[in-house]
Order: C-alpha cells, then structure tokens, then sequence
C-alpha cells in the first residue's frame, strides 16, 4: 500500500515535469499553448475506441489549417471517464490569433454545434449544447505549473479510466 503510493507520487511527479517541459519548449519556440478546448457529450461519442477516433481526426483537420498557413500544431491532450461527464478529452494547444475565426468555423463544422459569438479572442466560448468549450489560457510559468499538475493527475481524479490511450502530445 504504501509502495503503491510512492509509486504513484513518482509517477505523477515525473508526469508532471514532463508536461511542464513539453509546455515550456513550446513557448520559447513561439508557439505558447495559449488554448484549452475541452470535448465531452453530446458532440463526443461515449465509446472508448471511437472517441479517441474522433478526437485524432479533429486534431488532423486542425493539423490541416495550420500547414495550409505554414504553421506546425502543438498540443498535448488527456482523457478521461467522469461520473457526469462520461468520457471527455481536454486539449491545450497553440491557436494563432489571427486564425481564430478558422478555428471556430472548423469546430463547429467537426463537431456540429452552434457556438455564441465571443466578444473578443481572448474571452471563454461555449457550444450551445455545452460539449465544446473553448477557453483562452494565461501565458505564464506558474500556469503552466498548474496545467502540468491538473494533466498529470486528470486519469487518477475520474472514477474510471478511458481503455484506450488517456494521454497524447504533438512531437516538438
């Protein structure tokens, strides 16, 4: 019992670091994951396998728009299974801003929903069915900190862990 727990510690530690590394690369690379889109139901199919289909296909198109503007896609993504939520997937990733109308057409394209105009690029957007949301992210050290931790420890926190993978990032 103990063991587990140190291992887990470690674990989550190590999780963490990484996540904070892969974060801090891409901002001294100018491409600061400044995007945190969440995915749940109803846009998101409740099974494993397909979701994380889905989810791989929407990064694609989204890889897609951005080699169109001779920009690379960085993100890095985790998956769970809530009690309310059933499985869902959060992503950070690099979004320029002067592409921002792009990336709202393209999601709500993929994911047929309608979305609320936002007043401005930097403020939270919501489908109207509540399964997209799209939120703008601080650009700072210790944020990154905080996103690392609430990554490394999102699979633990749910009360069942997707069967396929839970975890995915760009390579940089």
């Amino acid at each position: 019992m103990v063991r587990d727990n140190r291992n887990r510690k470690r674990r989550h530690r190590y999780q963490s670091e990484a996540i904070y590394q892969f974060l801090e690369r891409c901002h001294c690379n100018d491409n600061p994951c400044n995007r945190m889109v969440t995915i749940t139901r109803p846009a998101l199919v409740q099974n494993d396998i397909e979701a994380l289909n889905m989810l791989q296909r929407y990064l694609r198109c989204l890889r897609g728009l951005l080699v169109k503007a001779n920009l690379k896609l960085h993100y890095l993504w985790v998956g769970g299974a809530g009690h309310q939520q059933g499985v869902h997937f959060h992503v950070l990733l690099f979004w320029p801003i002067r592409l921002f109308s792009d990336f709202m057409e393209l999601n709500q394209r993929f994911w047929d929903v309608e979305f609320s105009e936002p007043n401005s690029v930097f403020a939270n957007v919501v489908s109207a069915c509540k399964s997209i949301s799209v939120q703008p992210i601080d650009l700072n050290y210790q944020n990154y900190q905080r996103l690392a931790g609430y990554f490394a420890s999102h699979s633990v926190k749910h009360n069942r862990v997707i069967t396929t993978r839970t975890f995915g990032r760009s390579g940089n």
